[in-house]
């Protein structure tokens, strides 16, 4: 997995190892706290905005700004 992202980042230009990439996104966090099958709570983690460059080069930029709903 690690040597197809690798492909996929160098190709867009990203030169960043992506196991050092991979264990920073790894400290994301997402909890869905719910009661008897009722949703309680949603918290994702705060991503530091000097990520943003990060995660557009990678595309995924689009994904922790707006998370699907069934993330929340």
């Amino acid at each position: 997995m690690s040597a197809r992202l690798g492909a996929e980042w160098v190709a867009k230009g990203f030169t960043e190892e992506v196991p050092k990439v991979l264990r920073r996104l790894q400290t994301i966090r997402l909890v869905k706290l719910s009661l008897k099958g009722q949703p309680l709570i949603g918290l994702f983690s705060q991503i530091p905005s000097e990520w943003n460059a990060l995660l557009q080069k990678i595309d995924l930029l689009s994904l922790f700004a707006s998370p699907p709903k069934w993330a929340m």
